[in-house]
């Protein structure tokens, strides 16, 4: 059985990557994330990236983000085999940004969902 990890070459922690991942990326917005996504030619076994961002101004405290974060994080962990046969039938890197948009924070299955229902749509777009 294959382990389900998320490695750190698996997120995006690059300021420049994240912002050139907005401004040229595509979006769409299912509740509570705003979805940037954008396809990246690799050299490598191509694979999903991740990076998650949980605003300062609606999550005052560190608190609630990390907390935020490391939910979304192992719900996209569970989640991610769900586009493997996308990107390797691409073989490009994905690269994707959820943007927490919501000022409440929800629980753990409303956030599996979201996520789930997130990565379908990207495999709806492109699959």
């Amino acid at each position: 059985m294959e382990r389900l990890t998320l490695s750190a070459n698996e997120r995006i922690k690059n300021s420049n990557e994240i912002t050139t991942l907005i401004r040229k990326g595509q979006a769409f917005f299912l509740a509570p994330y705003k979805v940037y996504y954008s396809w990246s030619e690799t050299v490598y076994k191509p694979r999903a990236r991740v990076a998650f961002a949980i605003p300062k101004k609606k999550f005052s405290k560190a608190v609630q983000r990390n907390k935020l974060k490391r939910l979304s994080r192992e719900c996209f962990r569970l989640q991610k085999n769900n586009l493997n046969g996308l990107i390797q039938s691409k073989n490009k890197h994905l690269n994707i940004l959820f943007m927490y948009q919501k000022t409440k924070v929800h629980t753990y299955d409303e956030i599996y969902k979201a996520v789930g229902d997130s990565l379908q749509e990207i495999k709806k777009q492109h699959g």
